[in-house]
């Protein structure tokens, strides 16, 4: 198969945030309890932080990390998480249906952020709580001086303030699986007293507002038209994935539905209000989600080579939409949905990690223009979320009846989704593609305009034998990125992309691996 590619590299179309370069973690099946912390197994620090899931996140470059939830933020007192530990205790929570411990709280998760390098993000409970209970956790990570929370954090050891920039207001309270369930117009209030109580607090924190995408559009109005001019993002929840090969690697289209969708509630919420500041959106919550059930089962996705191809397309989707998603976090680091699988004796990185991580080594901020002329393909997908599929003896789907209510039609895919970035002051350009195409092969004859390309290219792969193929304990490096093959830069090349690939080419002068 035939593949024409231009890149204009004084074409600049999105100036990208390392915030999307983010993650998120919660106290569910898994994530924290024998995942992120494990105080019985031999492979933790004193504190009980698993070291070897620690410095594979750590090799991720985090940009932000989120905490803590997801629905457990939606029946959760953080007064209880900064306790002597001793103390914490072991409670049900109504947002999960999951008895959880709170021996990682505030404190160890703000530890945790420094030790990665990621911006901690705290998500206040706007399911059962309330905007002085919000106030109250601001003021004792953020406050100084004459406060009782500042002076509560200084006796349990912490003397300076924590500093925490990124606050979420509750978590898909928009639905009735969480406590707390408010229509748009009761969020907008809820909002808009919390905000305020919150910014008495600590008057320079960024607000993460909500919305839900193309699910329930009337919510999102109401919500944003009240609180548009409060919140500097506004977050939206999408997992995409199917079982059949094409609609899996296909469904990145649903989240730039979602994103322009929300994009248009915003700009008609801030013309109303005459603003000339628009939030940006917070795809805070994000990953290949299809073929394991909702709560209260377990959550453990394996994901294979197909969902890797698919999560890169997703990459491809915030970089080009970086003038407007300024933040994003994938669910979720270890275990449940994670990047990384641990169990009490070892840990092993899945086919999506080799994706964020191919991410944080060589893309960079300035996303510039880039044409492609190939084949296409169709593909369907439910319009919010995939959901939990039935297989039939022979691995199909079988879709309910609710899904095919849902289902959308996206047409005209190209095989070759190219995303292009060009830093200007290192002179390296870095060309990231996916070849979608499930047996063929793709000669790419790719020219480069406006700037001059020296030195060598170089970069790396990531397939493998089969589109199922994934990694496990047993063989935990079946799917891995190999290098290309070196050669000399130039402004006109071709390349052949491997079916089923992402892969990542980084042209200029100097060393691609970027350091943060």
């Amino acid at each position: 198969m035939k593949a024409t590619v231009r890149v204009q590299t004084d074409r600049l179309i999105a100036q990208a945030s390392d915030l999307l370069r983010g993650h998120f973690i919660e106290h569910v099946h898994g994530c924290m309890e024998g995942g992120i912390v494990d105080e019985e197994s031999s492979l933790v620090d004193q504190q009980g932080i698993r070291t070897d899931v620690r410095d594979y996140f750590r090799e991720l470059k985090p940009g932000i990390l989120r905490y803590p939830g997801g629905n457990f933020s939606c029946d959760y007192d953080w007064r209880q998480g900064v306790l002597p530990r001793e103390e914490r205790p072991r409670r049900y929570n109504y947002g999960t249906r999951t008895t959880e411990s709170y021996r990682f709280g505030t404190h160890e998760f703000v530890d945790y952020c420094r030790q990665t390098g990621a911006e901690p993000m705290l998500t206040v409970n706007a399911g059962n709580g309330s905007a002085d209970l919000a106030a109250d956790w601001v003021a004792y990570c953020n406050a100084d001086g004459d406060n009782q929370w500042a002076a509560q954090r200084r006796a349990n050891g912490y003397e300076k303030p924590f500093g925490v920039e990124y606050w979420a207001i509750g978590n898909e309270v928009y639905g009735d699986w969480v406590p707390g369930t408010k229509t748009g117009s009761e969020y907008g209030a809820f909002l808009k007293e919390t905000v305020k109580n919150m910014k008495w607090s600590d008057e320079k924190i960024k607000i993460v507002g909500m919305a839900t995408g193309q699910w329930m559009p009337d919510w999102d109005r109401a919500s944003i038209d009240a609180t548009v001019d409060l919140v500097d993002y506004v977050s939206l929840h999408i997992y995409v994935g199917r079982q059949d090969y094409y609609n899996c690697v296909g469904s990145p289209v649903v989240i730039q539905k979602g994103i322009d969708i929300v994009r248009g509630a915003i700009e008609n919420a801030a013309s109303k209000k005459n603003l000339t500041r628009l939030p940006k959106i917070a795809l805070d919550e994000y990953n290949v989600w299809y073929r394991t059930t909702h709560f209260p089962d377990r959550l453990d996705e394996q994901f294979n080579l197909q969902d890797a191809l698919a999560l890169a397309g997703v990459q491809h989707v915030l970089f080009r939409n970086g003038n407007d998603v300024g933040m994003a976090c994938i669910s979720m680091v270890v275990n449940v949905l994670g990047l990384i699988r641990a169990n009490p004796k070892s840990a092993f990185r899945q086919t999506i990690y080799w994706v964020m991580k191919m991410v944080a080594d060589y893309y960079t901020s300035e996303v510039v223009d880039c044409f492609v002329d190939c084949p296409s393909f169709n593909c369907r997908h439910p319009k919010y979320f995939a959901g939990v599929v039935e297989i039939d003896e022979e691995g199909r789907e079988i879709e309910t009846e609710s899904q095919k209510i849902a289902m959308m039609e996206y047409e005209g895919l190209p095989y070759l989704d190219v995303c292009t970035m060009y830093d200007k002051q290192r002179r390296r350009l870095v060309l990231s593609a996916v070849n979608r195409h499930k047996t063929q092969a793709i000669d790419a004859n790719i020219l480069v305009l406006g700037s001059q390309l020296t030195g060598s290219l170089t970069g790396e792969t990531l397939t493998g034998k089969s589109v199922k193929t994934r990694n496990t304990f047993g063989s935990p490096d079946s799917v891995q990125p190999t290098a290309v093959r070196k050669r000399s830069a130039s402004n006109e090349f071709n390349y052949r992309f491997p079916p089923h690939s992402f892969t990542v080419l980084s042209v200029g002068p100097e060393n691609p691996t970027r350091k943060k």
